[in-house]
């Protein structure tokens, strides 16, 4: 299409891989064609367990996908989360000059951040992300742009988004055996919230919640950029397997019960409503309350982990903003306004920022749409093609000799 360009976004989630499909124009507008998602199969606590199930889901959801738009594709944005992605905070220093003062240039900058970067990993890990928390001039003055400013020495302090190497290599490996090629990869989450907030939200500060499957994220934007990740190892499946064992279901057949009948909390349910529930070869009535009671001590506790991470944030006080919620787990009836009630914060639910869309609920593929606006050619886009990430990678690897032997 002549004066438009389209990429396709791969949100591969424990649970469900979410795929959408982004016809950007120019100058800055985009629309989203479709979005697909199928059950993710091959995959267990965010690892994979069958290589060859997984590239079938894969397979399965970007060919639907096509049938979908009658668009063909073959480069993918590739978006992981959960269990396989941690963060780190990391440091570096590098002088400027001996005597006098002498002025900060890019290539400064880049240099502290790329020692940050390589002093932050493990040799079996891979940087997805890098987000400058701060800058420090000779030892004292710390500011957010260093550049064109006369000094002595340079500091930065990072926030590293980080996975195992072989974590990486084991999903990407399944994208290219479904016949498609990763041209970079992304956090889930951080693309989310690139589809979701706007420069004003990011620049007064809010908070970004995305209720996963296995994992709940917690963003704060201060500033225009990212300076707090907290992974909560909390999310929508252990709501679901506490139905499961307290009902003594199925875990599937437990699933559609929370979507369908779980509220945040048990006062809010209809206490003489029964459900009937298939178990083995009869149907059984099940009172509504007791699943709502089954699921509010999960519930509770994942709002109270939420609570303890922005009480313990250096930077929860200076946000006077909101908190957006995304995810499968955010449209749990009552999740917001318990939320809300308890943080003592508005709380509500993310949508699309700029994208003309008919999507019924946004706020769940919000992640495999940030992917499509995350690609190199995207408007406003700060990321690396696949073969600018090859080559950073030999500068990194070349560099990091040259470190050890500085340090070591």
């Amino acid at each position: 299409m002549i004066g438009e360009k389209l990429f396709c976004g791969l949100d591969i989630g424990s649970q469900r891989i979410k795929a959408s499909l982004t016809k950007f124009k120019r100058p800055a507008s985009f629309e989203v064609m479709a979005v697909v998602d199928i059950p993710t199969r091959g995959l267990k606590n965010d690892f994979v367990t069958d290589l060859g199930e997984l590239s079938d889901s894969i397979q399965s959801c970007c060919r639907e996908l096509m049938k979908k738009t009658g668009v063909r594709f073959k480069d993918v944005r590739l978006g992981i989360s959960g269990h396989a992605v941690y963060t780190r905070c990391s440091r570096a220093v590098i002088p400027l000059s001996d005597r006098g003062s002498k002025v900060i240039a890019r290539n400064h900058i880049e240099k502290v951040k790329r020692d940050a970067c390589l002093l932050g990993i493990k040799m079996e890990e891979e940087i997805l992300h890098h987000f400058p928390l701060r800058y420090t001039i000779d030892d004292h003055h710390t500011v957010v742009n260093p550049l064109g400013l006369h000094g002595h020495k340079l500091e930065t302090q990072l926030l590293l988004i980080i996975s195992k190497e072989d974590v990486l290599n084991n999903v990407v490996k399944a994208v290219n055996q479904a016949g498609f090629e990763a041209a970079m990869v992304y956090y889930s989450s951080y693309a989310a919230a690139q589809a979701t907030l706007d420069r004003k939200q990011k620049k007064e500060g809010c908070i970004f919640l995305d209720v996963g499957a296995s994992i709940t994220s917690l963003s704060i934007f201060k500033e225009g950029q990212l300076h707090q990740l907290e992974i909560i190892p909390s999310g929508g499946n252990e709501i679901t397997l506490r139905i499961a064992e307290s009902l003594g279901l199925p875990f599937d057949l437990a699933e559609e019960i929370k979507k369908s009948y779980a509220v945040a909390l048990a006062e809010d349910a209809i206490k003489r409503e029964e459900i009937l529930v298939k178990k083995e070869s009869a149907y059984v009535p099940i009172r509504r309350e007791l699943i709502c009671q089954a699921v509010e001590p999960k519930i509770r506790d994942l709002v109270q982990r939420v609570q303890e991470t922005l009480m313990n944030s250096p930077i929860f006080k200076e946000i006077s903003s909101e908190i957006i919620m995304v995810g499968g787990g955010a449209f749990l009836p009552g999740l917001i306004e318990l939320i809300e009630h308890t943080m003592k914060v508005r709380v509500r639910m993310g949508k699309l920022s700029t994208a003309s869309s008919n999507l019924n609920n946004p706020a769940i593929y919000s992640a495999a749409v940030g992917l499509t606006m995350a690609s190199p050619a995207a408007p406003g886009s700060d990321m690396l093609s696949a073969d600018d990430q090859q080559k950073g990678l030999k500068v990194i690897s070349h560099r990091f000799r040259e470190l050890y032997h500085e340090y070591f």
